[in-house]
């Protein structure tokens, strides 16, 4: 389990070729509502506190989703609700988050990692 370090991917996937890696749930959350804070995401500051919640709730949603079935159907909620409030969120999610979810939303997490969403037991 890491963070989004494509370096540290890499170098595991050198060492071993059929390694499953897994993205830690803090890290994920942490980058998105950084970048959700930024001026670029189109909800920043102290006025859009709500809604920066209302995203990481459904990013969270996407997380639970047991099967890839599942998340889809939810993906498409999701980015539909988060239409409505920034086009750059839902691009955002797009391009950095979803090409991924099978190492961070729970349908792509069938393995044992000993019920920890994050890399707190290895650090």
């Amino acid at each position: 389990m890491m963070d989004k370090d494509l370096k540290i991917k890499a170098a595991i996937l050198h060492i071993w070729e059929h390694a499953i890696t897994l993205l830690c749930w803090f890290h994920v959350a942490q980058a998105v509502q950084r970048w959700i804070s930024k001026r670029k995401s189109g909800i920043s500051g102290k006025k859009n506190i709500e809604t920066r919640r209302r995203v990481m709730q459904l990013l969270n949603e996407l997380k639970m989703c047991r099967t890839e079935s599942e998340f889809t159907k939810t993906w498409t909620l999701v980015t539909k609700e988060l239409t409505d409030i920034s086009t750059a969120v839902v691009e955002y999610l797009e391009t950095y988050w979803l090409p991924c979810a099978t190492m961070w939303a729970c349908f792509g997490r069938q393995v044992n990692h000993e019920y920890s969403n994050t890399s707190n037991i290895a650090e």
